[in-house]
């Protein structure tokens, strides 16, 4: 019996399409049976590739001495990374651009006169929310206009802070409505999905991840998880010295990540999302000492944050061979 045995340690060591990141088992194993004439014996060989996540804290510390690179942007307020295309694109409070995430050279942008909350992206549309229209508006990967979806609301300070793909549709949270709506991207019906005023909760950002809603509150230190299956409501709480602001889904890994509404960003708040288990971990270099209100990642692991009411966003790029070691 031969053994062939490669390890994949690094985020670049991978296979260059990248299907060794992109699944949910620890590894994979392929096995080749061939049979030998002269000794008359099965030969078995096991070609096993490890592809495991890498620990927040590793991906930290990756930032100890690396200098960001500060990107002007004026109000920026949310970043979004588009897998589509390889693109950034931020919103601030007077217009929308999009980035080369290679490059970060702004090749598009468009003027807005009402801010921009929140945004989403699927293989075809870009979704994003405003602040005062009650709307949310469909743009193609160009960012050229589709259309609003108007979204009634009896409250005039509601705004729609998150939003999640879900199904052939939208979720739409309302923070001052205690709801999430539900538009079907099919029949442009918009309905009530999730009404949350008897757990007393004005969702801010949302994430859904094998069929579990997680919900936060700004400023809040509690995660709330809805099980879209079971209809059933259960709770993550960090330390009292947590404040949540926006989260962040991993691209490679089962974890949200989460900005804080706070002066330095020395503890990133994680859930783990497959054990729905939470850690705080300790940011490294200029990166703990920045604010950061949102993180993202491309598709490389390189980092970029958003602060509110600041005219910049920032990349962490990361080195070129991770730790071997978690």
């Amino acid at each position: 019996m031969n053994f062939k045995t490669t390890q994949c340690h690094g985020i670049n060591c991978f296979p260059s399409n990248r299907t060794c990141q992109r699944i949910e088992q620890s590894w994979i194993q392929e096995i080749d049976q061939s049979y030998d004439n002269t000794s008359d014996q099965f030969i078995l060989t096991y070609d096993i590739n490890f592809c495991s996540c890498y620990s927040p804290q590793n991906i930290l510390n990756q930032c100890q001495n690396n200098t960001p690179i500060a990107v002007a942007h004026s109000d920026a307020r949310f970043i979004t990374y588009n897998p589509y295309d390889d693109t950034l694109i931020v919103l601030g409070d007077t217009f929308i651009a999009q980035y080369f995430a290679s490059n970060l050279t702004r090749f598009r942008n468009i003027s807005v006169t009402v801010v921009p909350l929140s945004m989403v992206i699927d293989s075809k549309n870009i979704y994003i929310t405003f602040s005062s229209n009650f709307s949310v508006n469909l743009y193609d990967m160009n960012l050229r206009f589709n259309q609003t979806i108007r979204i009634s609301s009896s409250s005039s300070s509601s705004r729609f802070y998150g939003l999640a793909l879900w199904k052939n549709g939208l979720l739409v949270t309302d923070d001052q409505m205690n709801l999430i709506r539900f538009i079907n991207l099919t029949t442009m019906n918009i309905s009530i999905y999730l009404d949350l005023t008897s757990y007393n909760i004005e969702p801010f950002n949302i994430a859904i991840n094998n069929n579990y809603l997680y919900i936060s509150q700004r400023s809040s230190t509690v995660i709330y998880v809805y099980d879209l299956v079971s209809f059933s409501m259960n709770s993550l709480r960090f330390s009292s010295s947590t404040s949540l602001y926006r989260l962040a889904n991993d691209p490679y890994c089962n974890r949200l990540w989460f900005g804080t509404q706070t002066a330095t960003y020395t503890s990133v708040p994680i859930v783990h999302l497959g054990m729905r288990t939470i850690d705080v971990y300790q940011a490294k270099g200029v990166l703990a000492t920045a604010k950061v209100y949102k993180i993202e990642f491309d598709a490389n692991y390189s980092m970029y944050t958003v602060s509110l009411n600041e005219n910049y966003f920032y990349k962490y790029q990361m080195s070129s061979i991770f730790c071997d070691k978690n």
